[in-house]
């Protein structure tokens, strides 16, 4: 799913991106890799040897990591850093590789590139002070999907105020989060940007009004029908379709189990294929190791967490939306109104 781009003066947003730099940041070569496996190109520069591998979920480009991968949250064997913490935990612990590594991850998101920013600043002896470590502890509970108990069914959110309360976002990281998802930046560029964030606190020019336009797109489309938020499986579950990231949080108002369908744009540069999301608001409303077993049986390549769950990465998902709701209602928790209490 999409984070819509930022709106005007985006040359000047890049000059100021492409300038921003922290200690340490020159020391390592930073990549976004491809996750279909058979993909050439950056995948044949990025990984060998001298790579260390940062969430890099596909198992086969995992093992091409000469360095090993740092992916604690999704496992896959090699993973490096106390199981279920986040990629940027264990960057804290992890000994920095030597000058002219590649750090490269599958996932361009804030847990990935402020890895890759914290390695960065610690090869470059940064002390990690208590404002620093705010902010990375911040950065690992979202990613972790830290949010308690779910809070029971809500009304989807009319404005963009009502979003940020329904689905509990983190003001803090709205900037930067924003910036991580920018695919006109380079790796090199979001690394910078959230590595100086990270030092200073200084969040990423025009994203947070960005992120803004973005959530009313979001509430207007919920209005419009572009988005779809309805509930299943007797409202034990939620569906949401929409092309724009954030869908899948809004169907936490219906639902503690989302089934979350990016559609895909085959028209687009490149090809954006079908992706499928399965997540849940805490562990206990679904058993998600049985169903990621299930659903790897039907078509190989599923993985994720105990709260989240992908289709294959680089691939369209095959199985059909009614095939992933029955296999995620089959491993659904039988805790009815408790789930909120």
């Amino acid at each position: 799913m999409r984070f819509l781009a930022p709106g005007s003066d985006r040359a000047s947003m890049y000059m100021k991106a492409s300038a921003t730099a922290f200690p340490g940041l020159d020391a390592y070569v930073y990549g976004l890799l491809d996750p279909a496996v058979g993909a050439a190109g950056d995948n044949l520069r990025l990984l060998g040897a001298t790579t260390l591998g940062i969430e890099v979920t596909v198992p086969e480009l995992a093992r091409r990591c000469g360095l090993g991968n740092i992916d604690p949250q999704h496992g896959g064997g090699i993973g490096i850093g106390t199981p279920g913490a986040a990629a940027i935990e264990a960057c804290l612990t992890v000994k920095p590789p030597l000058a002219g590594a590649i750090l490269a991850t599958v996932r361009p998101d804030l847990d990935a590139f402020g890895a890759m920013a914290l390695m960065a600043l610690r090869r470059a002896d940064v002390e990690v002070g208590p404002a620093m470590r705010e902010r990375i502890d911040r950065a690992a509970r979202a990613d972790r999907f830290e949010r308690g108990p779910w809070p029971g069914p809500r009304p989807l959110p009319a404005t963009a105020e009502e979003y940020v309360s329904a689905t509990k976002q983190d003001p803090v990281l709205i900037a930067v989060t924003g910036a991580m998802f920018d695919g006109e930046l380079s790796p090199r560029d979001r690394v910078g940007l959230v590595g100086r964030w990270l030092e200073t606190g200084v969040e990423p020019v025009g994203y947070r009004e960005s992120w803004a336009a973005h959530v009313e797109g979001l509430v207007a489309g919920i209005a419009s029908g572009a988005v779809s938020i309805e509930p299943r499986a007797g409202a034990r579950m939620a569906l949401a379709v929409s092309r724009l990231s954030g869908t899948l949080r809004l169907g936490y108002c219906l639902a503690p189990l989302v089934v979350a369908e990016d559609p895909g744009d085959p028209d687009a540069d490149p090809p954006a294929p079908r992706r499928v999301t399965i997540a849940q608001y805490a562990q206990g409303h679904a058993d998600f190791g049985a169903l990621r077993e299930t659903l790897a049986a039907m078509e190989p390549g599923w993985g994720g967490s105990a709260k989240i769950l992908g289709s294959p990465q680089g691939l369209a998902c095959r199985l059909t939306l009614e095939t992933v709701l029955d296999a995620v209602a089959r491993h659904a928790a039988d805790r009815g109104q408790e789930w909120h209490e």
